[in-house]
């Protein structure tokens, strides 16, 4: 599906430290936030955050007046709260994507509105998730 994680191609399983020793250009044009560098074998992030976005706007206009979930990592999260908010892809975030937390949005025609972000009401009172309090 269109929705996974964005391609690390050449970064794939290995550590910011084993990135950095074996593939230095490589790192510091991730790390840069370049929106059109592309990762070797992998994604750029307009190529990532071009692919998120069409596929929510697709399932949004397939399944009108429906509610959907989507199960997903903190890359599909940070596309979906840019667009709502129309930030750059380029510039370091200044929000949380919390985990396991609900966010709602809601798509009306080719308006995205952000109904509730980072809820974690579920797992608040949660005995076995010691982070959350």
């Amino acid at each position: 599906m269109n929705l996974r994680e964005r391609n690390f191609g050449v970064m794939e399983g290995m550590t910011r430290e084993e990135i950095r020793e074996k593939f230095k250009t490589v790192y510091d044009g991730y790390m840069s936030r370049n929106e059109v560098y592309q990762i070797p074998d992998g994604e750029s992030l307009v190529q990532f955050n071009n692919r998120i976005i069409t596929e929510i706007e697709k399932l949004a206009q397939n399944n009108k007046n429906k509610s959907l979930l989507i199960v997903s990592h903190g890359g599909v999260l940070d596309c979906i709260i840019r667009k709502i908010f129309e930030l750059k892809l380029s510039v370091q975030r200044k929000f949380s994507l919390i985990n396991t937390s609900l966010n709602t949005i809601l798509i009306k025609g080719n308006s995205w509105i952000l109904e509730e972000w980072g809820n974690i009401d579920h797992i608040r009172n949660s005995t076995t998730l010691d982070e959350t309090n």
